[in-house]
């Protein structure tokens, strides 16, 4: 997979995690932090790890409220758009958003329940002796969970964690005083810690966190929270309180959220990747030994003197402003959004080395590196002899909305994004997998450039291609073009977005998407799938063979040249299809494709998450069954 494909089914993956396998919560997800992910930039949700910790206890806590709004039948689940999304899903634009209501819902959830004097009696039993009166309370019922949920002000209850009382691998504990106030509430999965919450879902202060210590200790549980941390040993320790030397098998996440300089080990030394993150610590540790390495906020002044990191650095958005010469990384290098002004004698990276959002204006001549990401920088000049590659050279460039101006040396790149860039000329001789030059002063993309891969052209005012074959996806939009009269695409070409200009003559592509108001439309066409579903045209006429061939319902004429298995009518996951005989038979009594042959239309009622049709034409897709989808595709 690649591109979008592989980005929709990370998310799927990231996601899997909240759905808890309820295909309703999986689709819900989908549709409301799953579309922001999609619709983000393809690094946000890797841009620091502790934003990503923050995102990932967002996405949990809106995970909890679905949970309780398909337990109750919230109204607003039935209330949805054309496609069949819930309205209210879709008007956010952010995760901040889709937490802020999580929280509003969850608080009048807690209101109309109004107040409780306690859970009863066999609801709830005593689970561990903190000392002091102090102790851990296992919670029974659903009736203990709304109860810690009333008093917690967090979504514990109403549903959302009623599966755990049933899973002999899960407990869900309260930590109470002596008088049985609760003060935070726990979850262990599996001796895991996953959550570990105070009021309101904030993180526990720090006298809580001690008190359950000896807990986390004497059960040898696993503790991988920014406050707890479970060494080689089963000990477990808090940020509060660190040893001079930390070993740990796994992780290791240390966040300094106190607002004073804690102290962290001398010398650290994790099996997996290490994050340090939060406020300043107190000092910078002198040895770190690790998979991967991540710094992020004010948590370090400085990179540790000795690094023994087998992966990549990430110190995106962390207030790091040098690095020591010499350095060598053996992954990805990240220094976005840091102030960090030059690089480095005799840097080398092993993978990509991103600076993008920095004030660099130049690059050292000794730079060895696998990839660069320069977006939004002042670059102005790039050596391709500074980028390594693979065996046959090939390098990845992302420069997007940078000053670049000019590339020298070997015009081979595997990915080459140029896009709002100054770049004005492409290489004679250029060989490039994925080439993007939306929004750049590029006019001509001559006919020797191989492009193996993608073409993308976005805001391209005045383009000529010259290149009759492009090996993967193309994508024109908002752009005038003019292309060869014959051309062929090994995937998707697509003339979307007020596109206008010149389309060739004779198309042969995977498949065609055609939207645009303006341009001609193809006299000859061959692909596995074409789509005019977007555009406005209601005749179709020429020569076209495909095996599925989608119309908008206000089609009038399908020419005699067009061939094709099936006629699609409508948006692609919720549109009908018929044979093309059919789709004739209807135009001819109709005059367009509104209705089908029977009289059924052919835009189906919604109902709920269900769709209606008859007739011999069938649904391409019933949303009913995008749960079960979601969880079961690769």
């Amino acid at each position: 997979m690649y591109g979008r494909e592989r980005r929709e089914a990370d998310t799927k993956s990231w996601l899997s995690d909240w759905s808890g396998g309820d295909g309703r919560i999986a689709e819900l997800l989908w549709h409301s932090v799953g579309r922001i992910r999609l619709a983000s930039d393809e690094d946000m949700m890797a841009l620091d790890m502790a934003s990503e910790m923050d995102r990932r206890k967002m996405v949990g806590h809106i995970a909890d409220w679905l949970k309780v709004a398909v337990a109750d039948n919230a109204p607003w689940l039935g209330r949805l758009d054309k496609f069949g999304r819930p309205k209210k899903l879709m008007k956010f634009a952010s995760l901040d958003a889709i937490s802020a209501e999580a929280d509003k819902q969850m608080r009048r959830k807690q209101a109309s329940l109004g107040k409780s004097s306690g859970v009863l009696s066999g609801e709830e039993e005593f689970h561990y002796d903190l000392g002091g009166g102090w102790s851990l309370v296992k919670l029974l019922s659903k009736a203990s969970l709304d109860w810690e949920s009333e008093a917690m002000q967090h979504c514990i209850g109403h549903g959302s964690y009623d599966g755990h009382l049933q899973r002999d691998d899960a407990l869900l504990l309260s930590l109470r005083d002596p008088y049985g106030k609760p003060h935070a509430t726990i979850e262990i999965v599996n001796g895991e810690l996953i959550q570990f919450q105070g009021k309101q879902n904030v993180a526990p202060v720090e006298k809580y966190v001690v008190k359950c210590l000896p807990y986390f200790s004497g059960r040898r549980i696993r503790c991988h929270d920014s406050s707890l941390v479970t060494d080689v040993q089963g000990f477990v320790y808090s940020v509060y309180d660190l040893p001079k030397t930390l070993e740990v098998a796994g992780d290791v996440y240390l966040s300094n959220r106190s607002g004073r300089p804690l102290r962290l080990p001398r010398e650290i030394r994790c099996g997996g990747h290490l994050h340090i993150l939060g406020h300043a610590f107190g000092n910078v540790p002198e040895h770190v030994s690790c998979s991967d390495f991540y710094v992020t906020d004010k948590a370090l002044a400085d990179l540790p003197v000795s690094m023994d990191v087998s992966g990549g650095i990430n110190l995106n958005g962390s207030s790091i402003s040098v690095l020591p010469d010499g350095l060598w990384v053996r992954g990805d290098l990240k220094l976005q959004g840091t102030p960090i002004t030059t690089l480095p004698v005799g840097l080398h990276v092993d993978g990509v080395l991103s600076v993008s959002d920095t004030k660099l204006v130049e690059l050292p001549g000794d730079l060895r590196t696998g990839g660069i990401a320069m977006r939004n920088t002042a670059i102005k000049r790039l050596d391709t002899a500074w980028i390594g590659g693979g065996e046959d050279g090939a390098k990845n460039l992302v420069a997007r909305d940078s000053a670049l101006e000019e590339i020298v040396g070997t015009p081979v790149f595997y990915h080459l994004d140029i896009a709002g860039t100054r770049i004005a000329t492409l290489s004679a001789g250029m060989k490039v997998h994925d080439l993007d030059i939306s929004r750049s002063p590029v006019r001509v993309i001559p006919p020797d450039i191989v492009i193996a891969g993608k073409l993308t052209a976005f805001g391209c005012p005045d383009l000529t291609i010259d290149v009759t074959r492009v090996g993967g996806d193309v994508t024109l939009k908002k752009s005038r073009v003019r292309m060869p009269e014959t051309f062929e695409c090994g995937g998707t070409l697509e003339f979307a977005g007020d596109f206008e200009g010149l389309v060739p003559k004779r198309v042969k592509a995977h498949e065609l998407r055609y939207s645009c108001a303006r341009g001609n439309f193809p006299d000859f066409v061959e692909a596995i799938a074409i789509d005019i579903s977007g555009s406005p045209l209601k005749r179709l006429e020429g020569t076209v063979t495909t095996h599925e061939l989608r119309v908008s319902h206000l089609i009038e004429f399908l020419g005699s040249g067009v061939s094709a298995e099936l006629v699609g009518v409508g948006h692609m996951l919720f549109g009908m299809r018929m044979s093309l005989d059919e789709a004739r038979e209807a135009i001819s009594k109709h005059g367009n494709l509104e209705r089908t042959h029977r009289g059924e239309l052919t835009i189906p009622a919604f109902q709920a998450f269900g769709m209606t049709g008859g007739g011999k034409s069938t649904l391409l897709f019933d949303i009913r069954e995008f749960g079960e989808r979601f969880n079961t595709q690769d």
